[in-house]
């Protein structure tokens, strides 16, 4: 008998709610649906779905629906969508929406749009959650399905800006100005509505300018990008001066308005060489081959500037060796000491100046005269290997009042000649044809020989030939053609050569004079 007493205790319990009937399918079953965007962006409106209904099977009465908007979202308008099929509702609006339905019958619903501004500030990736709830008197079977939220994520827009940057020119020279190239970019996908480039230069260069109206502060400098579209590119250029030698490295980055997913190409760095500005000087020393013992020669030294800096104090030592005296040191600009130390003073970027040395051989036959003249100045110079040059000249002798003379067939370098004897004519072949016996080989005039021109002599040893020894290194004739008109015997100077003589010369013919072809002075 105790069941029966407790199924009554219930029954009487569930009889004395509110609009509850026996029946155990009774009550109104109220439920609510709100739907909504899941993304927006913020400042943007965004409209809700609202729709609540009675599904039954009993009339619910004074339903009542109430959405309180989040924070960050502000109410903008209200409408029904079926307000002409849907149970009479009011509903009191603002940040709190209420809506109140006296009676909804089973199977009817009400349906409203709900349009909201998001607040700009709104923070990328904030999740707005809206809720409503409905209730009503009638006993709901089903509370479950009494409130409905709706999610919205707020995605702020994304704009990719990315920035490259170049140096030029690389390397640079200390002095000389670098141009910074900055190129921003975005790559979207949305506009991008302004950013900041900032790029901190580093301590070797000062800033000059740039042309954008950016600002220098302390070296770091802030230029405004200004709005970009989508696939939009500013090109920013940065002037600076070359102050200190080595490494530069600048880094420049930008930071735009707008999301940006991919910080990664938001940076750029562009290292540059800065080198001394040097001046590369070179020196180039020209002079004869051949020098006569006794004689003089000249030497030129060319010297230039290659740059890439105007060389100032530019100094050129041309000591000379032991067997040279000097004649006369002229310079095309500056002055020489005694010691042919010459004080050229500046000389510009592609310039060159000159000096004229004049020497007297003092050395003996045979010997080799090394000249080397070198070139320094105030610059630094990279390129040592072009700051000094040498010459070399071979010394040779000329016999006493006159010149011995070979035949040109005779005459190619490393050949053994006669160039005095008893049988001259016969130990020589000339291409003119045979000479006269009475030559024996030594020409009396002129004093000293010279190409291109004639000789003559008397016959045999009557233009007495030098008493000897003779030079170790003599300076002979070359003739191609020699003929006798009465006394006078002539011929032609083809050549002139130098022979190194062998010992067992004598004026008497009969003992001739001999050596080997070393050299050919012309």
């Amino acid at each position: 008998m105790r069941p029966l007493l407790v199924a009554g205790v219930v029954e009487l319990l569930l009889l004395a709610s509110p609009s509850y009937s026996a029946r155990g399918d009774s009550g109104a079953d109220v439920q609510v649906s709100k739907t909504g965007p899941a993304t927006a962006r913020p400042g943007s409106d965004i409209t809700y779905t609202l729709d609540y209904s009675n599904t039954g099977p009993d009339t619910a009465s004074n339903v009542q629906v109430s959405d309180t908007l989040p924070a960050g979202e502000t109410f903008k308008s209200f409408s029904f969508l079926n307000g002409a099929t849907a149970p009479p509702s009011s509903c009191g609006l603002g940040q709190t929406i209420s809506c109140s339905t006296a009676s909804m019958p089973a199977g009817s619903h009400v349906q409203a749009v709900i349009t909201v501004t998001i607040n700009p500030a709104t923070s990328d990736g904030t999740v707005l959650n809206n809720t409503a709830t409905e209730t009503a008197d009638t006993i709901d079977p089903n509370p479950a399905n009494n409130s409905s939220t709706a999610s919205t994520t707020v995605i702020a827009p994304r704009a990719d800006l990315a920035l490259t940057k170049t140096a030029s020119p690389d390397p640079a020279f200390v002095g000389d100005t670098i141009t910074y190239t900055l190129t921003v970019t975005n790559n979207g996908p949305d506009a991008s509505s302004g950013g900041t480039v900032t790029d901190t230069l580093p301590a070797s260069v000062a800033y000059v300018s740039d042309d954008d109206g950016c600002a220098n502060v302390a070296s770091t400098v802030t230029c405004a990008t200004g709005a970009l579209g989508n696939g939009a590119s500013k090109v920013l250029h940065i002037v600076v001066t070359a102050s200190t030698p080595g490494g530069a490295t600048n880094t420049a980055s930008v930071k735009g308005n707008e999301v940006d997913d991919r910080p990664a190409n938001n940076t750029a760095t562009a290292t540059s060489q800065i080198k001394p500005k040097n001046a590369d000087l070179s020196a180039a020393k020209t002079g004869p081959a051949f020098a006569q013992s006794g004689g003089t020669i000249t030497y030129q030294v060319a010297v230039r500037d290659a740059g890439p800096a105007d060389a100032t104090g530019v100094t050129v030592n041309d000591p000379l060796p032991a067997g040279e005296s000097l004649v006369s040191a002229t310079p095309s600009q500056g002055t020489c000491s005694d010691d042919v130390t010459c004080s050229l003073g500046s000389i510009p970027n592609g310039g060159s100046a000159t000096i004229a040395v004049v020497v007297r051989v003092t050395a003996a036959c045979g010997s080799t005269l090394v000249n080397t003249a070198s070139v320094k100045g105030d610059q630094p110079d990279d390129n040592t290997s072009n700051n000094t040059s040498s010459t070399s000249a071979f010394v040779y002798c000329v016999a006493a009042g006159g010149s011995f003379v070979i035949s040109d067939k005779s005459a190619s370098v490393g050949n053994t000649v006669t160039f005095w004897s008893a049988q001259w004519w016969t130990a020589n072949t000339l291409t003119g044809g045979a000479a006269p016996a009475a030559f024996k080989g030594f020409a009396n005039a002129p004093a000293a020989p010279a190409c291109g021109t004639t000789w003559s002599t008397a016959p045999g040893n009557s233009a007495p030939p030098p008493p000897g020894p003779l030079p170790s290194y003599m300076a002979v004739i070359v003739s191609s053609s020699i003929g006798q008109a009465g006394s006078t015997i002539a011929g032609n100077t083809v050549h002139i050569v130098v022979v190194k003589t062998n010992s067992g010369y004598a004026p008497d013919p009969g003992h001739a004079g001999t050596g080997t072809v070393v050299a050919e002075l012309c």
